[in-house]
């Protein structure tokens, strides 16, 4: 994983860390996301672009999550709750089409390879 990283990101990675390379990789892209949360990358991208509709969606107004940061952070903590409920659910469902769509593109490759 070192290799993974520049040597003075890494430094500041192990600073970070405070315990050294073995806690580096909580720190380091290629190891979290999938991974870290048991989700596919299209479940996490289908959660990702829900996240987006919902925050557009939610209310502008201040009355609705409050005025100022904190209102900003629970307006984007609600989103991402919503995002995640519909996302597990399959709610627009682009999770499976990618997938789907990922073992053609595999099956065509793997049979251009042979």
């Amino acid at each position: 994983m070192d290799e993974l990283l520049a040597e003075p990101q890494l430094q500041a990675a192990r600073r970070m860390a405070g315990q050294g390379a073995a806690s580096l990789a909580t720190f380091h892209p290629a190891t979290s996301g999938a991974a870290a949360t048991g989700k596919s990358p299209y479940e996490l991208f289908e959660i990702s672009v829900l996240n987006t509709l919902f925050e557009i969606m939610l209310p502008k107004s201040a009355t609705a999550f409050g005025a100022g940061f904190s209102g900003n952070v629970w307006k984007s903590m609600m989103s991402q709750s919503l995002a995640e409920a519909c996302g597990r659910a399959g709610a627009l469902g682009i999770a499976d089409r990618l997938e789907e769509r990922s073992k053609i593109i595999g099956a065509r490759a793997a049979g251009r390879s042979a």
